[in-house]
């Protein structure tokens, strides 16, 4: 049977920005830590598009505030 309660915790990929270094990261992001209107979708693997991909690599500038999670596509 599968766990369906809500985890304390989540793995997201992050981008960074200091000064002009761009970097990215796994981080461990808390449930509570989300805003208002937000919500939590269970998934198992989530994809980064070509677009997100040359923004967490620092090779395209269309990342307007920092930080940023990068990834939409989502499997469940």
């Amino acid at each position: 049977m599968t766990d369906l309660a809500t985890p304390e915790n989540f793995l997201s990929l992050r981008t960074h920005q200091q000064g002009e270094r761009i970097e990215s990261r796994l981080e461990t992001t808390a449930i509570d830590g989300l805003s208002a209107g937000e919500v939590v979708v269970r998934n198992r693997y989530a994809g980064v598009n070509y677009k997100d991909s040359l923004a967490i690599l620092g090779r395209a500038r269309i990342i307007e505030t920092y930080p940023r999670t990068a990834g939409i596509e989502l499997v469940g």
